[in-house]
């Protein structure tokens, strides 16, 4: 576990940069970064204790951590299963070009939130593999 620095930024309906403010990430699957920004080192045990540890410190007296943790890992995977499940559903509803081009949108959209943006173009192919 490793801690970094990381923005969100706001944009309007334009992609106009509205707002930006910088936080604490919390990089549970490395001890450190390499040189192209990836989490890198340590071994699952030693990763495993280390995110325990964290939410056994920030549980504090409730001594909850383990179910904090757990909570957490169940609140990101259910993210993931429900947006294949509403991408799923957009297609059938929307009819398939509709639910291709929003899928393609919003592949650019969240690539330019991470600062990685795509063109379309890569971002058509990317979601047509899928």
């Amino acid at each position: 576990m490793y801690k970094t620095t990381a923005k969100v930024t706001v944009k309007d309906n334009q992609g106009k940069v509205v707002a930006t403010q910088e936080y604490t990430k919390i990089v549970f699957e490395g001890l450190s970064e390499d040189d192209k920004g990836k989490p890198t080192g340590g071994t699952d045990e030693e990763l495993l204790g280390q995110a325990v540890a964290y939410f056994e410190a920030e549980a504090g007296k409730d001594q909850r951590g383990v179910i904090d943790l757990l909570k957490e890992l169940t609140y990101g995977y259910d993210l993931g299963v429900k947006a294949t499940v509403r991408q799923q559903l957009m297609r059938a509803v929307a009819g398939p070009d509709k639910a291709i081009e929003k899928a393609i949108k919003d592949y650019m959209a969240a690539r330019a939130a991470m600062g990685k943006p795509v063109s379309e173009e890569i971002a058509r192919k990317k979601i047509m593999e899928d």
